[in-house]
């Protein structure tokens, strides 16, 4: 059974190549493909190495940017990491990122 992945951030460095590995993974079909900044375009005038995907027109990353998106069994999203009440207090020399828990 395939795995749908939608992949927000797409035409990001970090996009890219999660794209190049999920498209080497025999069990996942790739659903929605989002750039926010890049919405409307193709994905090949941003990632050429991604031939088999080079047609496919970013979407806007919302919530609600597609149906594939709603309907996807497996989401990635790229980018930066989500920002914490606490991050605000770290200085801006910080060059780590972990995840806080709860």
């Amino acid at each position: 059974m395939a795995v749908r992945a939608a992949v927000a951030g797409a035409s990001g460095y970090a996009g890219g190549e999660l794209l190049r590995l999920l498209l080497a993974h025999p069990e996942v079909e790739i659903g929605a493909l989002t750039g926010n900044s890049n919405a409307g375009q193709k994905l090949g005038a941003l990632q050429p190495h991604l031939l088999p995907l080079a047609g496919r027109v970013l979407q806007e990353t919302t919530p609600k940017s597609s149906p594939d998106t709603t309907s996807s069994s497996s989401r990635c999203r790229t980018g930066s990491p989500p920002r914490s009440p606490s991050s605000s207090a770290r200085t801006s020399s910080s060059s780590t990122w972990a995840p806080t828990s709860g």
